[in-house]
């Protein structure tokens, strides 16, 4: 009996065991009083962009995190902040060389880091007891007085012979000394019986004595002309003759003419008339074209050397040195092209002409290519100049070799080209300017500034010393100094003053005064209207403008006139960055690189093209170069392509070699943008983010449904929660879906990532909410903020405090595509615990200013997290809810 009573027992314990394995707990429902939100006046904003918290998992790893072993939930990395682009550096500037020639200026030797323009200075002018006078002028004169010696200067006596004209008459004792004034004097003793016309002087003061008188020819013994300079070349040249065997005779007394030139003025006069006289009796003969083109030169007749290289190449009688001599005319005047044909037909005519070499080293530093310019220059050496004017040709070869050698940055070799020209001509002027600019690039100042002062001191008013005496005071931060300088040299040759009318823009410039600037670069515009310098200053100072359009037109003439230079081509890279051509400007920092491939500023501005594209890769390969090239500014835009690729100690890392080599100057750009990032980058990655899948697990261990008869219905797919049915029993205070509570102490943020059902009119959101006990009516809640999309595909927000239960309409933030298959993420931030100030987001961008809640000052208590889904009565709702994040500080 008691063992039939026991096996009854065990079927009904059994048959109760299957009952309750069939019955649904999902079927019961919470009870929650949720009471109509309040209005928020927030700011309208256009629909964001769309962003994905994680990337579905493929089903089959589903499958196994729905097993018993799964969390509820798992700890994952933050999604990558979105880094705002890194700031653009300050590109290098060309500053004004001290140079014999203004090609220096577009070299490497002389570029200056932007960051170091602007700082200026412009000093008081001092008394020096005759007015307001500049002090780098006073102690130069002081210096001046301060080397004179007081010596007495002996009266020379002078021969009368050597000033003036004598005749020896019969019976007198001694000459008489005047001028004769015959026509034609010096061919007296070729005509006996011609009467001498004499005009007598005073022996002791050269006066004139009475009228001029004839003395006839039978009454003079003798006569004799003045030992002058001129009339020692009448006679020689006379002698000469006038068939063509005279020609040679006369270009080596053209050139005697020439050396006396220094201390007789008349020199150059009478070489430039022997010269064309032996031209023309002997029309034929390259030395003597090349003889009268370079006393031309001397001379500054451009016409006139322009007329003997026309004629000679007409003639056919141009060899390879006068047709290379033609083309540094060419060249000077700014006719590249037509120079070159001239020394190409120059090298096929002759190969070992030293003429020719110099002249393609030359051309080839007008194009920009100064290495192979020092090459062709260096080759030279070995060959010889066909003359006639050799040693001048060897100092003009000199100087042309020191300045490519100073642009390279050979600067020692450049200094033994100066003191090889100085060996000789300590006194030359070109070859002290060049002394003077080695020394500049060597920054031995003091140096360049007393070689300078002493050219100064023999030629004051040489207008290329007085610009680069300018320049150096400048790099002495003597900016007062400098500005008087270069107006001086400006005054000294007004129509040949581009080069110091651009410096002194430049002066102005890093003074702090981009107007005045401005109006100097177009000043020298008029002076030379296709200055490809002064298109570079002035499609600069238009990028700086916030004009890149008008720049880049600017630019480009630049680039046509000087070809490509790195400096023009980086310019009209960051003019294409600033227009938003990513593509135009990589090509040309490239074409930079293609030139110049060692320069870190180049590739630092490639990998921000490349950042900008999307490439992380190959910008971080470019960026890596550049700071390896000296640029520790590289580091914050090598950080963000870094933590982009999700490498987030790397990038940190990189910040902090910013703040480290900006320490003394936390305010700068980079150093700025890199403090903020890695602020921002630390604070994401001390908080813990808590992403839900939504499977049957997770709901089980934290996530409370909300579902009652005739209301949708919460249903499980892999990885979402997909709430959808019709609302036949809607009621007041409860809204189907599902809900969890979290720690308020340390809630920073949460958001949800959803998609409304098409062909539904769903409300579906997201709702933080904390409740209270108030008095007789129970647990209701206190504060409230809600973010949800309506039927309509608006999303709308409102928010509720101290238990303020007026029924409001609920502000429209934008309208937001949800239509097709793409979700829409909605977000609450916490931004100020203590202020109890909270934001909306949508897209992870706030879509609202700061919200204040009173009642959620210093909050610590729970909240509780609700994502709902309603429709109005009798309508179908449906949406499909795939990941909930929560975030929060480690407690």
């Amino acid at each position: 009996m008691g063992d039939r009573r026991e096996f009854l027992l065990f079927g009904v314990l059994l048959l109760l065991a299957g009952a309750l394995a069939g019955f649904d707990l999902t079927d019961r429902y919470v009870s929650r009083r949720v009471p109509s939100p309040r209005r928020l006046d927030v700011a309208d904003l256009d629909p964001v962009a769309r962003v994905q918290l994680d990337v579905a998992k493929p089903l089959d790893e589903i499958q196994r995190e729905l097993s018993i072993f799964s969390p509820p939930r798992e700890l994952t990395s933050l999604d990558p902040l979105s880094l705002p682009a890194p700031p653009l550096p300050q590109l290098s500037v060309r500053r004004p060389s001290v140079l014999p020639g203004f090609r220096g200026s577009q070299t490497q030797a002389y570029r200056m880091n932007a960051d170091e323009v602007g700082h200026l200075e412009f000093g008081e002018m001092v008394d020096d007891g005759l007015g307001m006078a500049d002090p780098f002028i006073i102690s130069m004169d002081e210096e001046m007085m301060g080397n004179e010696t007081v010596t007495e200067i002996e009266e020379e006596v002078v021969p009368l012979e050597t000033r003036f004209d004598w005749v020896t008459q019969v019976g007198a004792a001694r000459r008489t000394y005047g001028m004769l004034l015959n026509e034609d004097p010096h061919g007296l003793r070729d005509r006996p019986d011609e009467d001498i016309r004499l005009q007598q002087v005073s022996e002791r003061s050269g006066r004139p004595l009475g009228a001029p008188y004839v003395i006839s020819r039978s009454e003079v013994l003798d006569f004799g002309f003045a030992m002058t300079f001129e009339n020692d070349y009448v006679f020689r040249s006379r002698s000469l003759g006038t068939g063509p065997g005279s020609a040679s005779s006369r270009r080596s007394l053209a050139l005697d003419m020439l050396a006396a030139w220094p201390a007789e003025p008349a020199g150059l006069d009478f070489a430039l008339t022997e010269a064309q006289l032996a031209w023309d009796v002997d029309p034929g003969s390259a030395s003597g074209a090349r003889l009268l083109a370079s006393l031309n030169r001397k001379a500054r007749d451009l016409e006139g050397e322009l007329s003997v290289y026309r004629e000679a190449v007409e003639q056919g009688t141009a060899d390879a040195s006068l047709l290379a001599a033609y083309g540094d005319l060419c060249l000077r005047l700014g006719l590249t092209e037509r120079a070159e044909e001239l020394v190409v037909a120059a090298a096929l005519n002759s190969r070992t002409s030293a003429e020719v070499a110099i002249e393609e080293g030359l051309l080839l530093e007008s194009l920009g290519d100064d290495v192979a310019a020092e090459t062709r220059l260096l080759a030279a050496e070995s060959m010889t100049f066909a003359g006639p004017l050799e040693e001048d040709q060897e100092r003009s070869h000199r100087l042309a070799l020191g300045r490519v050698q100073v642009g390279l940055g050979h600067l020692s070799a450049a200094d033994r080209q100066a003191n090889r020209l100085l060996l000789d001509h300590p006194d030359d002027v070109e070859a002290l300017i060049l002394k003077a600019a080695v020394a500049a690039a060597m920054d031995d100042l003091v140096v360049a500034d007393e070689t300078l002062a002493s050219v100064l001191a023999s030629d004051p008013g040489n207008a290329q010393a007085l610009m680069n005496a300018g320049v150096v005071a400048w790099r002495r931060g003597d900016g007062l100094s400098a500005k008087t300088l270069l107006e001086q040299s400006i005054d000294a040759a007004p129509f040949y003053a581009v080069a110091p009318t651009l410096a002194l823009g430049f002066l102005y410039e890093d003074a702090g005064e981009p107007e005045t600037a401005r109006d100097l670069y177009a000043q020298a515009l008029l002076l030379e209207p296709e200055n490809s310098e002064t298109l570079y200053r002035m499609g600069r100072n238009q990028r700086l403008d916030g004009d890149p359009e008008e720049a880049t037109l600017i630019l480009r003439e630049a680039l046509r006139l000087d070809g490509p230079e790195t400096l023009l081509l980086c310019e009209l890279g960051v003019c294409a960055i600033d227009r938003g051509e990513d593509e135009e400007a990589m090509r040309y920092f490239r074409e930079a690189l293609r030139i110049e491939p060692n320069n870190g500023e180049a590739g630092w501005l490639l990998g921000l093209a490349m950042l900008a594209k999307g490439d992380t890769r190959s910008a971080e390969t470019a960026l890596e170069q550049a700071t390896t090239d000296g640029f520790p500014g590289a580091h914050a835009s090598l950080g963000t392509a870094l933590y982009m690729q999700n490498r987030v100690e790397e990038a940190l890392s990189h910040f902090d070699e910013v703040i480290k080599a900006y320490a003394g100057d936390l305010g700068h750009p980079q150093a700025a943008y890199s403090i903020e990032q890695a602020e921002a980058i630390r604070l994401n990655r001390s908080k813990r983010q808590w992403l839900d899948r939504f499977r049957r697990s997770s709901l089980q261990r934290g996530w409370s449904e909300h579902q009652w008869d005739g209301s949708p219905r919460v249903l499980f797919s892999p990885g979402d929660v997909h709430v959808s049915g019709r609302m036949e029993k809607p009621r007041e205070d409860e809204r189907p879906g599902i809900s969890r509570v979290v720690e308020g102490k340390t809630f920073e943020g949460a958001s949800i990532e959803l998609k409304i059902d098409p062909n539904t009119e769903t409300r579906c959101g997201l709702a933080l909410t904390y409740r209270q006990v108030k008095g007789a009516q129970g647990r209701l809640p206190k504060a409230r903020l809600d973010i949800w999309v309506d039927e309509m595909g608006v999303v709308r927000t409102s928010v509720l405090d101290n238990f303020d239960t007026d029924v409001r309409e609920s502000l429209e933030i934008g309208t937001v595509d949800v239509s097709g298959d793409q979700p829409i993420v909605l977000g609450i931030e916490r931004v100020d615990a203590v202020a109890g100030l909270f934001r909306f987001t949508i897209g992870g961008r706030s879509v609202s200013g700061d919200v204040a809640l009173r009642s959620l000052r210093n909050f610590v208590n729970p909240f509780d997290l609700e994502i709902y889904v309603t429709a109005a009565p009798g309508r179908i709702g449906g949406a499909s809810i795939s990941l909930c994040r929560i975030i929060q500080i480690p407690g």
